[in-house]
């Protein structure tokens, strides 16, 4: 990817896949700019990155409820 397009503020880093199928896709596309362009190539902030990858999508698609931490909203977050 480049990484004007990575950098743009409306870029959403998303996926296509899903864990039931079994595509690397589903379980691999954050890790991958985790890893990658926030932790090796130090391109990408961490807070940018999980942004472009929750709140941002969210509010692209209209989500208002969705997206983000603030207090009263939907949230659902996962850590390892």
């Amino acid at each position: 990817m480049s990484l004007a397009l990575m950098l743009w503020p409306h870029t959403n880093i998303c996926t296509d896949g899903s864990l039931l199928d079994g595509h690397p896709r589903g379980a691999g596309s954050f890790p991958k700019v985790l890893g990658r362009y926030v932790r090796d190539l130090e391109l990408l902030p961490l807070e940018l990155a999980i942004h472009k990858m929750t709140g941002l999508p969210a509010e692209h698609m209209g989500l208002s409820q969705r997206g983000s931490s603030r207090r009263g909203l939907y949230r659902r977050f996962g850590a390892v």
